[in-house]
């Protein structure tokens, strides 16, 4: 995914030093011609496109990499709170499963 990542982001920087080289364009008198506009529009359409394909996939790659994902412990605990079971959990076993949880999310966080 990262290499992918990578291959967007050279496209997109073409796009945009190929759009940059355009408008200097504009500094020459003879800016009447239309097809060049229509290529402005075009390069810049491409662009969007291409930048929003790269958010996309930064965002895919952030919620499969990330370990936000892993950390549990305050759902498992609301969880706990919320629901009544029909067995009863003694204090210091929650307290513990929770604080034993929240070591090992520390743990991950740590090795990523």
């Amino acid at each position: 995914m990262q290499e992918m990542i990578e291959e967007v982001e050279k496209i997109v920087a073409a796009y945009k030093s190929n759009i940059n080289g355009r408008k200097k364009y504009y500094d020459y008198p003879f800016t009447d011609n239309c097809e060049h506009y229509y290529q402005l529009i075009v390069l810049q359409r491409s662009l969007d496109i291409w930048t929003r394909s790269l958010e996309l996939m930064r965002k895919y790659s952030a919620i499969r990499s990330g370990v936000k994902d892993l950390k549990k412990s305050s759902h498992f605990e609301k969880l706990i709170n919320t629901n009544q079971y029909e067995y009863k959990l003694l204090p210091n076993l929650h307290k513990e499963m929770i604080e034993y949880m929240k070591i090992l999310e520390w743990r991950l966080q740590e090795q990523s």
